[in-house]
């Protein structure tokens, strides 16, 4: 799951100029398990 986060995040940032430095993954239940894959 991580990777395809990964080159999501990069393909973004790729396309837009204004893009965020930092990225804050949050959430409840299936979203708070995917911010918890998210991570380093």
């Amino acid at each position: 799951m991580k990777p395809q986060l990964a080159a999501c995040i990069a393909g973004y940032s790729k396309k837009n100029i204004k893009a965020p430095k930092v990225i804050h993954c949050v959430g409840h239940s299936l979203s708070g398990a995917l911010a918890s894959l998210a991570t380093d």
